[in-house]
């Protein structure tokens, strides 16, 4: 079985990254796109609404979508997530199974800062989606950007910014473009992200 593993912080799962494993997952042809919440990215600043919030909001904005799945590997754990840890764990769970690791190109340019990286493209193929850039990215390290020039997919460039969605609810500007409806909905529910009114899902 072909799974493609998809990462991210999600705050919050945008119509980006739902665009992103959708294409991925067809382009590929994987049975199966996980989508995985990280409990604390060792990139970004821990300032991330909850992680329940997190994890229902890619919940609800997959239900239903043939192939994607939410998995709990990361939430299930302590401490940082790291990607290394995370495919481990999830080869000695399921040891019959196929990975790929997807990531859009502006996350796959900061490959050369994750943990074990060599380590970590040796033993898994990597699935680049087009997000922020009109190209395909470079890193500056040899057998990085051999990986992604490998696994890099010609999907649509969807520019789309969970920061910009954060800003937007505090403003009380509509979200209608950028969310699931179903995640609208949950973050309006929740008064995530200094929720106003005026988002769209009224």
């Amino acid at each position: 079985m072909k799974i493609g593993i998809f990462g991210g912080t999600f705050d919050p799962f945008h119509l980006g990254h739902l665009g992103a494993a959708i294409y991925a997952r067809e382009m590929a042809g994987l049975d199966q796109m996980w989508i995985l919440p990280a409990a604390q990215s060792p990139l970004k600043a821990n300032d991330a609404v909850e992680v329940h919030h997190r994890e229902k909001m890619v919940e609800v904005a997959i239900e239903g979508i043939e192939g994607l799945r939410l998995d709990r590997t990361d939430l299930e754990r302590s401490g940082l997530s790291y990607t290394i840890d995370t495919l481990a764990l999830l080869r000695e769970r399921h040891p019959d199974f196929e990975f790929f690791l997807c990531m859009s190109d502006d996350v796959a340019v900061t490959l050369p800062k994750w943990r074990s990286c060599e380590e970590l493209l040796a033993g898994v193929p990597l699935l680049v989606t087009r997000r922020l850039l009109e190209k395909l990215p470079k890193t500056g390290e040899k057998a990085i950007d051999e990986a992604i020039e490998r696994g890099y997919l010609e999907t649509p460039v969807v520019q789309i910014e969970a920061t910009v969605i954060r800003e937007r609810c505090q403003r009380g500007l509509t979200c209608v473009h950028l969310l699931a409806s179903p995640v609208l909905a949950y973050i309006q529910k929740q008064g995530l992200y200094g929720t106003i009114s005026g988002l769209g899902d009224e």
